[in-house]
């Protein structure tokens, strides 16, 4: 048995009949290799969110926001990322891990 031959366009293109919409996420895994921290870096002050607006006020690592005036920690990251500004909880879980607090900035 013959198949119909697929009705052609006036652009010599087959008419599609149906069509299979497929989506795909993709979750994207940024490795960071933490070496050091200095403890109460810069303050999350209005001046702070002024000069570096592209920070958004959110800890690098776990995208917490961090409170009005609250210090946040630089993390000396290896990376081509550069260095981070982490929050509390993520400090704390560094320094669980092995990370060592040895910069620390005099108030």
């Amino acid at each position: 048995m013959m198949k119909d031959k697929p009705k052609m366009r006036s652009n010599g293109r087959a008419k599609v009949m149906s069509e299979w919409n497929f989506e795909k996420s993709i979750t994207k895994v940024k490795k960071y290799s933490i070496y050091g921290m200095m403890e109460n870096f810069l303050k999350n002050d209005k001046q702070f969110r002024s000069i570096r607006p592209d920070k958004k006020g959110k800890c690098e690592l776990c995208n917490k926001p961090f409170v009005d005036n609250e210090y946040m920690t630089l993390a000396l990251n290896k990376g081509k990322d550069g260095n981070l500004l982490i929050c509390d909880s993520c400090r704390d879980e560094a320094i669980e891990n092995g990370v060592s607090c040895n910069y620390r900035k005099i108030n």
